[in-house]
């Protein structure tokens, strides 16, 4: 734009060429065409942001942690701690078995 708010001839005789190519004959037309065009650039603009965004993330170094194995396990242990403290129990009910008889026979 110039100062005087006037567009340059050039500019303008191309927008005339190019609108009479397209067979726009007024301006009801010409404002149609214009929304008509500037909405699917506006959608691929927002299209177009998402994925730079999403090459972004994508570049960024991520870290893993690594979980150990006994937490991965944990749950197998679980099973495993009900049959340990099953054997546990036995095994010391025969203890204490053994250890009164031991006193018994000390004390005879």
């Amino acid at each position: 734009l110039k100062e005087d708010m006037k567009l340059p001839k050039s500019y303008i005789f191309e927008i005339a060429s190019n609108w009479k190519k397209i067979g726009i004959s007024n301006a009801k037309q010409a404002y149609e065409y214009a929304l008509q065009v500037n909405q699917p650039k506006n959608y691929e603009t927002h299209s177009n942001d998402k994925r730079q965004n999403n090459r972004g993330r994508q570049n960024q170094f991520l870290s893993k942690e690594k979980t150990p194995k006994w937490l991965q396990n944990r749950d197998n242990q679980e099973d495993n701690k009900d049959i340990n403290d099953d054997t546990l129990e036995e095994d010391r009910q025969a203890f204490l078995e053994k250890l009164n008889q031991k006193w018994k026979e000390e004390d005879n």
